[in-house]
């Protein structure tokens, strides 16, 4: 989550919103950027949420190649 405030870059963020939601927001991102067809192919999900610089927003995606799910033909990026 984005502050000014140098002293609490990388310390969790303990306020609204919740990380649920955030996740939920980014799954839906990620859906409608055409990277995952449907949500529900997602079998682990970690999230943390943080103080960061202003700007900075981080997402890892990591596939798992023997999930039935894994589409070998996407980029390596994804």
């Amino acid at each position: 989550m984005p502050t000014k405030d140098k002293n609490r870059w990388g310390n969790p963020h303990t306020f609204r919103p919740d990380a649920d939601n955030l996740a939920k927001l980014a799954l839906d991102a990620m859906m409608k950027a055409g990277l995952i067809g449907d949500d529900s192919i997602v079998s682990n999900l970690s999230v943390r949420k943080t103080w960061a610089q202003e700007g900075g927003l981080g997402c890892t995606i990591k596939q798992d190649t023997r999930s039935p799910a894994f589409q070998p033909d996407r980029p390596d990026w994804v």
